[in-house]
């Protein structure tokens, strides 16, 4: 918003929620509802998928027992998501294994999903117009 016109067609590779995911789709709507001045980003999806994840291990685990919410939290394998990705699944070290970004455009001054191609909202524009003449 701060570099109005100049942020339009710039690009970033970053982690980010999955538009086409139908959860994702609602997590975003009822997001810009209750937020209406803000836009769904990869902090809401992330945010969103670590109370997912609290959820479905204590549910798991059946008790507050640290030991047993770590066995479970080790277990996870969550299919339904909204970052991109595969299932939620984590690494010995605690990382998910299945984590992938996005190629994030700035079209119609909204972060716009271009990459990759099955998530994608839009064509990437490239090469962008220039500078000069834009309104």
């Amino acid at each position: 918003k701060a570099l109005g016109k100049y942020a339009e067609y710039c690009a970033t590779n970053v982690p980010w929620f999955d538009p086409r995911q139908d959860m994702a789709k609602v997590l975003s709507h009822t997001f810009e509802k209750a937020f209406p001045e803000e836009s769904c980003d990869l902090n809401v999806g992330f945010t969103f998928e670590a109370v997912l994840i609290a959820a479905d291990a204590h549910k798991r685990a059946g008790s507050s027992d640290p030991q047993a919410l770590t066995e479970a939290l080790r277990a996870t394998d969550i299919a339904k998501r909204v970052m991109l990705g595969g299932p939620i699944k984590f690494e010995a070290n605690g990382q998910n294994m299945n984590l992938r970004s996005a190629v994030v455009q700035n079209l119609g001054g909204k972060p716009t999903v271009v990459l990759p191609g099955e998530s994608a909202e839009a064509k990437l524009a490239f090469p962008m117009p220039p500078f000069k003449g834009r309104t």
